[in-house]
């Protein structure tokens, strides 16, 4: 049978109602993640020798879940995750069997399937609200504001990947909370107690030898640079666009050093993103202040243990005390993991990694890279090497002989934003090569991107020929 501190510690509720009395000391162990760049998720273990949990508590995939904690002396639990349970398993070995319970928040909805569709003339907040009444959910804070972007492209990823890259793409973070959709900032690390605070007053100072178990901190120069340029191209004045933005200082890290500090030793350097189509000044430079802020926000880590405590949770500022300089200071908690265990009790796990995803997930290619430019305005996979489209409209506003395509082969719902054609001759002369509606074209995109096609050239069939 579990320690009772794992009861104690833990409050399980399912479809609304506390866990009965005969299952609430089976609990064995039980873990709670959250982060600002995944979903939150659960893990439940109970001792079930007779394998009558789920039948006796009506538990089942869909079932709302909600997991509260309670930290030392405290009497009443405070709220670490609601959700559903998606997961059921059975474990038999020579311990006994078990019944485990997972679960994930809400934001699980949006990584159900892969989705083609495009969205016209409206900012994040307007694309994001869509996304989230779609998925069944909320639309929640948006404190970010951005252009208005004429056409984006979600081109066949998951509501997770295509909102997940936007938010990047404005210095932003999305996730949800109580059902609602966020799309804000960080929190800065200012708001985290000042150094004269102690844990024992205040539960977001880690102090050592106080409520701080164990903790590897570290500031690294890898990778830091002293500026960000990003750079795109402006069709309509045929004037590049250059955005530039300082990495010299995060407002997620507060420490006793800088990231420009700790790269200055070894002069100045640039990182400069070409490989991703901007056409707004706008955009250039709100993509250069959003990455300058992520790699600088990567040059100090943190991986701490404290005792149990429900309020370090992911985006929370905390305050790192009595470890020395320079990495005594102020963070903003990634992802935190409150754990309950039979024989440690209850902990809480906390890591400070920057916006960079360093899961089995991200790094096989489902989150972002450290210290990338995320893939764009609509982001996500990109288009590699040339396609067949139709023509669905020659009627170019601009006049300039752009025309718009269908992907056959992709949706067929979803259709192109106006798209330049290639012309045989310069700008003064030649021919002009317009097609006509429903003529197979071929299509290739800037950097690989669904909403950034370029018509270079009409293409014969089994049904159009050449004419004799």
């Amino acid at each position: 049978m579990a320690q009772p501190g794992v009861a104690t510690a833990l409050v399980v509720e399912f479809g609304g109602r506390p866990l009965p009395p005969k299952f609430v000391n089976t609990l064995v162990e039980g873990y709670v993640d959250d982060s600002r760049t995944l979903p939150d998720l659960f893990l439940l273990r109970f001792r079930d020798p007779d394998r009558v949990l789920l039948e006796q508590t009506g538990l089942k995939i869909g079932s709302e879940a909600r997991l509260l904690a309670r930290a030392g002396g405290d009497t009443a639990p405070k709220p670490l995750l609601k959700g559903v349970v998606t997961a059921l398993e059975v474990e038999l070995d020579e311990t006994g069997t078990f019944t485990v319970v997972r679960g994930l928040d809400e934001s699980h909805r949006l990584f159900r399937g892969r989705r083609v569709a495009s969205y016209q003339n409206m900012t994040l907040a307007d694309i994001c609200a869509q996304v989230a009444q779609r998925a069944g959910l909320k639309p929640g804070t948006v404190d970010v504001a951005g252009p208005v972007l004429e056409h984006i492209a979600q081109p066949n990823v998951t509501d997770w990947e295509f909102v997940r890259d936007l938010a990047e793409e404005a210095g932003a973070q999305a996730y949800v909370l109580d059902g609602q959709l966020h799309i804000t900032r960080p929190a800065e690390a200012s708001g985290a107690p000042d150094g004269s605070a102690r844990a024992d007053r205040n539960p977001l100072v880690l102090e050592m030898g106080s409520n701080l178990l164990r903790c590897r901190a570290g500031v690294s120069s890898a990778e830091q640079v002293s500026e960000v340029e990003v750079r795109g191209w402006d069709i309509k004045t045929k004037q590049p666009l250059v955005g530039r933005a300082p990495a010299g200082k995060s407002a997620t890290l507060e420490l006793g050093v800088s990231a420009a500090e700790v790269s200055a030793p070894f002069g100045e350097a640039r990182f400069v993103v070409t490989d991703t189509a901007y056409g707004a000044q706008a955009q250039v430079d709100q993509a250069a202040k959003a990455l300058a802020e992520r790699i600088a926000g990567s040059f100090a880590e943190l991986e701490a243990v404290i005792r149990g405590n429900p309020e370090v949770r992911a985006g929370s500022a905390v305050a790192l005390n009595a470890v020395g300089a320079p990495f005594e200071g102020r963070y903003t908690v990634t992802s935190s993991r409150h754990v309950f265990d039979p024989v440690r009790g209850y902990e809480t796990w906390l890591t400070v990694s920057g916006q960079q995803e360093r899961s089995l997930f991200g790094l096989t290619g489902g989150g972002p890279g450290p210290g990338g430019s995320g893939a764009g305005a609509g982001g996500g996979s990109r288009c590699v090497g040339l396609v067949s489209g139709t023509v669905t409209d020659t009627h170019d506003p601009e006049g300039s002989g752009r025309v718009k395509v269908r992907f056959p082969w992709l949706s067929d719902e979803y259709a192109s934003d106006w798209a330049r054609t290639a012309q045989s001759g310069g700008t003064s002369g030649g021919e002009a090569f317009i097609p006509e509606i429903g003529d197979e074209v071929l299509v290739g995109f800037e950097h690989g991107h669904l909403d950034r096609p370029y018509v270079l050239a009409g293409l014969y069939n089994g049904k159009d020929r050449p004419s004799q």
